[in-house]
């Protein structure tokens, strides 16, 4: 981390140096530049893991301490061991916010990525590249037309060309996005291509590696894009410019905002990820250095790296556990790292959204996906010439999910303490581990809080500093209430992978409906009955600790499908408008404004599709021509 890092900066060599003597220098400066960006980045990973330890340590010795005061039996020590992880989660989760706040604060930057000027020519070719499957025409076709119509008024159309790569299966779906290629190849001054597979193998991952064999080779990056992608044309051009200064960077991930959604539910993931995300993408930049992460989208890769390095293969076996890997993202990054290339987060780039699931039922079919993806990466760290940092974002991401049987197991064993009237605890000790554990779980927040206020800009479209405020107070009340269910989700999607339940390729639903209530309870009826087991053993507790313990997730799994209801209904999030608001809800960026207008607009019923043209793969090309 630095503020200023003079060995990524131009250097004008003496006239008088001879060029022979020129690549010797050039080679000591990239070695210089690579020490000093591992120093930085080694700074920044002691910090982060300094306060992971300390954290980590003192609850856990405060609640030893709590537990020794009749002696430490048995299941005190299974309780301890079962808190081991999930403390240390939060603790690695509090070093990143005090990391990132200090960076943010201090202006520091991940040392060894060169900065790009805003004016530097581009001299290469890039793929936008748009992977759908079952998707909406109208919103993904109103982003491109957007992102496209941008780079046209900087008279860079050129170096650009759109591919929409369909997996769809509904023959209905497919016409009307041959439809929308046609209406984009009409709009825009640069080829327009679509492909829709026949042997949708591999899912997304799949697709971009049909993409890959067949056409990236032909271009020097593409910027692949999900379906609920939007980017202005400043934030792409940008990546461009950076990954043409940077010629060992193989992949540049930029921190997509989250906006454009209207039910209460969207609205909270939104306001978290605006508090929050700004501080917790510094950190992580920070730390990771050029051994970054990738999350499958809004990011810019160096074609060549792509090809040479990141062809996914099939895990022997069958699914859940075997197959095509589904959470490919991360592994892509790793083998991109593995072959030498670097993997970089642009925190401060801006212009890079994406949409959240409009509901929380919508939210938790997705992360049972990731949950069977990233357990999958079991067998993924097994393999060889992983770079260690590699390793630890596929722990991190297998760590997340295994979290929820842990705490389920710790909340079972504070049950038998409580029944067994065994809960004994020094109330001095047990306040400290207590006052502690609140310290990791909040500190996180009351720094974004603070970075939010000092920020004019962002305070301001946040509804200042009492808006911040209250709204941060709000969505912590229902994050507390929402975080049980969600284990309890978790663990049970674990429980279901262990009985080889296939997550399967369901259809990523984005419309805002909003679930019946019966049909909620019935999808939350095992939520419901172990709020019921969990009052059941409250009752004998011996201590009112132990009583409280069972009773606060009992309340939340009790009260998950009223949540998920109340969440997704319009009239309660127009009523909470005053509540959870964006920047980008305050002072809509342009980029935003002109995707709203053409989606709008793209409700009219689309032209017929005509015949593609010969010796284009699968699309229409117009002629290339700058803008004025």
């Amino acid at each position: 981390m630095t503020i200023h890092d003079p060995s990524t900066s131009e250097t004008n060599p003496s006239s008088a140096e001879a060029p022979a003597l020129r690549p010797l220098r050039q080679r000591a400066e990239g070695r210089a530049a690579a020490l000093k960006s591992l120093c930085a980045a080694g700074l920044a990973r002691s910090l982060l893991l300094g306060v992971a330890l300390t954290g980590t340590g003192a609850v856990l010795s405060l609640a030893a301490a709590a537990f020794a005061v009749d002696g430490i039996g048995p299941l005190d020590g299974l309780a301890l061991l079962l808190a081991l992880l999930p403390t240390l989660w939060i603790s690695w989760a509090c070093g990143h916010a005090v990391l990132g706040f200090l960076g943010r604060r201090l202006h520091w930057r991940p040392a060894g990525l060169k900065p790009a000027s805003p004016r530097a020519p581009l001299t290469t070719r890039t793929a936008i590249v748009m992977p759908v499957y079952e998707e909406e025409p109208a919103a993904w076709g109103a982003n491109l037309q957007t992102l496209g119509e941008e780079l046209a008024s900087l008279g860079l159309a050129s170096h650009f060309d759109i591919f929409v790569l369909s997996d769809t299966r509904s023959e209905a779906v497919a016409t009307a996005e041959r439809g929308m290629q046609a209406r984009l190849a009409a709009a825009l001054p640069m080829a327009v291509h679509y492909r829709r597979r026949a042997d949708n193998a591999g899912r997304k991952a799949g697709n971009l590696a049909d993409f890959a064999r067949r056409w990236a080779s032909r271009f020097d990056h593409f910027l692949i894009l999900d379906a609920d992608s939007l980017m202005s044309a400043h934030s792409v051009t940008m990546l461009v410019r950076t990954m043409q200064a940077n010629p060992g960077a193989g992949l540049l991930q930029t921190a997509p905002r989250l906006a454009r959604r209207h039910s209460l539910f969207a609205r909270l993931q939104q306001f978290s990820t605006a508090l929050m995300g700004p501080i917790a993408a510094t950190g992580q930049a920070l730390w990771q250095g050029s051994e970054g992460n990738f999350w499958g989208h809004n990011a810019l890769v160096r074609a060549s790296a792509w090809i040479e390095c990141a062809r996914l293969p099939r895990l022997a076996g069958g699914p859940p556990w075997g197959g095509h890997i589904l959470s490919h993202d991360f592994v892509e990054a790793a083998l991109l790292r593995r072959g030498g290339w670097g993997v970089w987060m642009l925190p401060d780039l801006g212009g890079s959204w994406e949409e959240t699931p409009p509901s929380l039922l919508d939210h938790l079919s997705r992360e049972r996906r990731w949950c069977q993806g990233n357990l999958q990466h079991l067998r993924v760290l097994r393999w060889p010439r992983l770079h260690p940092v590699s390793r630890l974002h596929l722990a991190l991401g297998i760590a997340s999910y295994l979290i929820a049987p842990l705490w389920l197991a710790l909340v079972a064993v504070g049950a038998l303490l409580g029944a067994a009237r065994l809960l004994v605890l020094d109330p001095f000790f047990a306040s400290g581990a207590l006052a502690a554990s609140a310290t990791l779980l909040f500190l996180p927040k009351t720094l974004a809080v603070l970075d939010a206020c000092l920020d004019g800009p962002r305070r301001r479209g946040m509804g200042g500093m009492a808006g911040i405020l209250g709204s941060t107070v709000a969505e912590t009340l229902v994050t507390f209430l929402l975080a049980p269910a969600m284990l309890l989700f978790h663990a049970r999607s674990l429980a279901e992978l262990l009985r080889g339940r296939d997550s399967g390729w369901a259809r990523q639903r984005r419309s805002e409906v909003c679930p019946g209530l019966g049909q909620l309870f019935v999808w939350f009826r095992g939520h419901l009955f172990g709020a019921s087991l969990l009052v059941l053993l409250a009752l004998p507790a011996a201590t009112g600790a132990g009583t409280l313990w069972l009773l606060l997730p009992a309340v939340a799994w009790a009260s998950a499908p009223l949540l998920a209801w109340a969440t997704a209904r319009p009239p309660i999030s127009a009523a909470t408008r005053g509540l959870f608001r964006i920047p980008e809800e305050w002072r809509a960026p342009e980029t935003i404004d002109r995707a709203e207008a053409l989606l709008r607009e793209f409700s009219e019923p689309l032209p017929a599709p005509t015949p593609p043209l010969r010796g284009v793969p699968g699309g229409q090309r117009r002629s290339r021509r700058h803008a004025a």
